[in-house]
């Protein structure tokens, strides 16, 4: 059981991206990127611009206007795409993680001993404190703790990583995680969460609910955007004027028209990366790496984990994207007294 590696341009998710590229259209949605937003409202009044043109009365070529107004109709889709399609992705990689949540019947233990008599259990109604037992080729219901046992464990759909690791009692090795499988021999785990609790529900919130705080050279990219936007806007609508008093003080030429000045005002203003900045900060919702809980914070048990949490504590350690009061750094230990040093260490040293 691992999770599924979406492609760049997957067939999943190129559909709903386009689909979704056409909902966003929606005004409410385009006020939220302001440089955009200028070029849906010059794609706006240039199709206008051509429905008059159509009717002989334009103050331009009508084949002109709608070569302008379709390049800029494209270019508010494609950035309302690239929304989308990361978007689509983060939601893909949730509905990933939620897989790893299938309705599996654990084996609870009426007495905590090898040996003696389970009954089955469906996974959701197992709470803290139960014991459950784990043979080769069973799923892990939910998050515990090793009791008795020794077996290699299938941690792939978690980590990523494709080698086996050791679980047994004792020591900082005896955390496994729901979702994840049992190769070899049998484990006895007490459960030490709720429903709802566990690993995988806490990356699954991070990625559907969490909402990333943008950075101060976000912050200051998007104050330059604005303010080169409303420069070039105020230069361009200026322009009209000049040109009218020109011709009418000259007595010939023609006065430049409405959409030649759009299509210079879009070519002005800083469309490019205002279409991507804020595609790129909507698309970072990815899912938590387990493993960067582990290189921060050590053993699960331990000193090792408890000078992680200590060093952590003290550089004001935080995930990115991390919700206020969701620790994601919770999650079960894979890695090993070893990881916790040097967690410890690498984070007292920055």
């Amino acid at each position: 059981m691992s999770r599924t590696s979406l492609t760049l341009f997957d067939s999943a998710l190129i559909g709903p991206a386009v689909v979704d590229a056409v909902k966003k259209l929606d005004p409410r949605t385009q006020w939220r990127s302001p440089v955009m937003f200028v070029v849906y409202v010059g794609s706006i009044i240039t199709t206008l611009l051509a429905i008059q043109a159509l009717n002989g009365q334009g103050e331009a070529p009508f084949g002109f206007i709608v070569a302008v107004a379709v390049w800029l109709w494209f270019t508010v889709l494609f950035a309302n795409f690239a929304e989308a399609l990361a978007e689509g992705r983060s939601k893909a990689q949730a509905a990933s993680l939620r897989a790893l949540k299938q309705t599996v019947m654990a084996k609870k233990m009426q007495t905590p001993k090898y040996g003696t008599s389970w009954l089955p259990t469906p996974a959701t109604d197992l709470r803290r404190g139960m014991t459950v037992l784990v043979e080769a080729g069973d799923v892990i219901p939910a998050d515990g703790e090793v009791t008795a046992g020794v077996a290699s464990v299938d941690e792939s759909a978690i980590t990523g990583e494709s080698a086996p690791v050791i679980r047994e009692s004792g020591g900082d090795f005896s955390a496994v995680t729901g979702g994840t499988r049992v190769l070899s021999d049998w484990l006895l785990v007490r459960v030490s969460v709720n429903p709802g609790e566990a690993f995988i529900d806490r990356m699954i919130a991070m990625v559907e609910g969490a909402k990333r705080q943008k950075t101060p050279n976000e912050i200051a990219l998007t104050i330059l955007l604005v303010a080169l936007s409303i420069v070039f806007l105020i230069v361009t609508v200026t322009l009209l004027p000049y040109s009218l008093f020109s011709v009418a003080a000259a007595g010939s030429g023609t006065p430049v028209t409405i959409t030649v000045l759009i299509a210079l005002l879009v070519c002005l203003i800083p469309t490019t990366i205002g279409g991507l900045l804020f595609r790129h900060r909507r698309g970072r919702h990815e899912p938590h790496d387990a493993g960067q809980c582990d290189r921060h914070l050590g053993p699960r048990r331990g000193s090792g984990r408890r000078r992680g949490r200590a060093a952590a504590r003290q550089n004001g350690h935080h995930h990115p994207g991390q919700p206020p009061g969701l620790d994601l750094c919770a999650g079960p230990r894979r890695d090993g007294a070893a990881a916790g040093r040097r967690g410890a260490t690498g984070l007292a040293g920055r």
